[in-house]
């Protein structure tokens, strides 16, 4: 069983990444993101357990977000590096869906103990859509809080598609755990006008605070490794692995 710090890294893959206006060195943002990503694993994984979520969505709207786990924690980082390199821009989808894949990095952080006691994870997503946190509620009393995991999610567009991420930060706050958001300014355009995309931006940024998390701006997709540092400084956890004891 995994006990400690354990970290999710959520890629935005929508079809902005691959714009290079945002980008001092004329390689698109997604290449940035790949490598700094892979910096980032190769940093971590040889002390903390790291997951990799990607997330996108198949057309505007709540219904068509998607996001997929695509490395469960591991301290292997060749693995996790190998799987970095596997991923691309629209892989699953080209819209913007931040919910989704805030949604399956906790599922992805919370994969064991979500098997462990038979919580539906369909049932988790209905629940948070309807804003009914009594199902929430009993999986902390029988999984607990888990303060030292932790998501960092990387995106360069607004949301646009899938669950809305105000609906889904109230299940990191009930276990404790923290969100850190990098937004990287839009590159294209998002479906959104100018109020409904500042209404957005702030339900995050307040969202991102009220978990204790770090919300940060990078102006160029370079800044995101200063940023994947800073926040990397800001949690410092052992971790430590049990072995189950069986009857």
């Amino acid at each position: 069983v995994v006990e400690g710090r354990v970290k999710c890294l959520n890629i935005d893959l929508s079809s902005s990444t691959p714009g290079t206006s945002m980008s001092r060195t004329g390689r698109s943002s997604f290449e940035v993101i790949q490598e700094l990503s892979q910096v980032f694993v190769r940093k971590r994984a040889t002390t903390d357990f790291v997951c990799l979520v990607v997330f996108g969505g198949r057309s505007f709207g709540p219904a068509s977000g998607e996001a997929s786990i695509i490395r469960l924690p591991t301290n292997h980082p060749k693995i996790l590096e190998e799987s970095l390199k596997e991923i691309y821009p629209a892989m699953v989808g080209i819209y913007t869906s931040i919910g989704e894949g805030m949604l399956v990095s906790f599922f992805a952080l919370l994969d064991q103990e979500l098997q462990e006691h038979n919580f539906d994870r369909y049932l988790i997503r209905e629940n948070l859509d309807k804003e009914n946190l009594e199902y929430i509620r009993l999986m902390v009393q029988k999984i607990g809080r888990k303060p030292n995991r932790m998501a960092v999610l990387f995106t360069d567009g607004k949301n646009n598609a899938g669950i809305e991420p105000a609906k889904v930060f109230p299940l990191y706050r009930a276990f404790g755990i923290k969100v850190h958001f990098i937004e990287l300014e839009s590159t294209g355009g998002t479906g959104l006008n100018d109020e409904q995309a500042r209404i957005s931006q702030e339900k995050i940024r307040e969202g991102v605070r009220k978990t204790g998390g770090e919300y940060l701006f990078a102006k160029k997709v370079e800044d995101v490794e200063g940023h994947y540092d800073r926040i990397d400084r800001l949690e410092r956890a052992k971790v430590k692995t049990t072995k189950r004891q069986h009857a």
